[in-house]
């Protein structure tokens, strides 16, 4: 069954991911120390968000009934498959040893 993810759901899971990467990451606590003008250092991360958040939601406008696997595989199958892979193994290769 495939389940069409709203834009409120992109929003939710790119403040999520913005969130829990940010405070994770050696720069985080740079900004820490930074006291003065620290805020200029998330003009990049939301700039980024928004700009992801734009792109998903135009994949979803483009094609609407597939999840972002099928239309990468659709549009480039050779590489919508290796995309997909490397985005399979980075979740759940890399992110046990970062949260652990």
């Amino acid at each position: 069954m495939i389940q069409k993810v709203t834009h409120r759901q992109i929003v939710l899971i790119m403040m999520l991911l913005s969130l829990t990467g940010t405070l994770l990451q050696p720069h985080a606590q740079a900004i820490f120390y930074a006291e003065q003008h620290a805020y200029l250092s998330y003009v990049p991360v939301v700039l980024i968000m928004l700009t992801s958040m734009y792109m998903l939601s135009r994949v979803q406008r483009r094609f609407p009934d597939r999840d972002l696997f099928e239309s990468m595989v659709e549009r480039f199958p050779f590489l919508g498959r290796v995309a997909g892979f490397m985005y399979i193994a980075f979740f759940s290769l890399c992110l046990p040893e970062i949260s652990g």
